[in-house]
């Protein structure tokens, strides 16, 4: 006796086949939303953006080198002031 198997091959669309891929795009991304957040930096930035300054605080090793003015293409005027640093020979 010989088993019969019946198969159905369903077959999407092109169209179909984007609109499930940015979907399933927009479900992973929405996943990992907190591992790249920066909401909590940018609070702190304009919570003290009327007053003028700006605090970062470092934990570890800073290398500063090149250009450190805050122009660029924002604008802003400044200066970058280390409370606390001590300088290598």
């Amino acid at each position: 006796m010989t088993k019969r198997v019946i198969e159905h091959e369903i077959k999407l669309e092109k169209s179909v086949k984007i609109i499930l891929g940015v979907l399933t795009f927009g479900i992973l991304a929405h996943a990992f939303v907190p591992a790249f957040s920066v909401n909590s930096a940018l609070a702190g930035v304009t919570k003290t953006l009327g007053s003028g300054t700006i605090s970062v605080r470092v934990a570890g090793p800073v290398r500063l080198s090149g250009d450190l003015g805050l122009g660029g293409k924002l604008a802003l005027g400044g200066a970058i002031k280390c409370n606390g640093c001590t300088a290598k020979p």
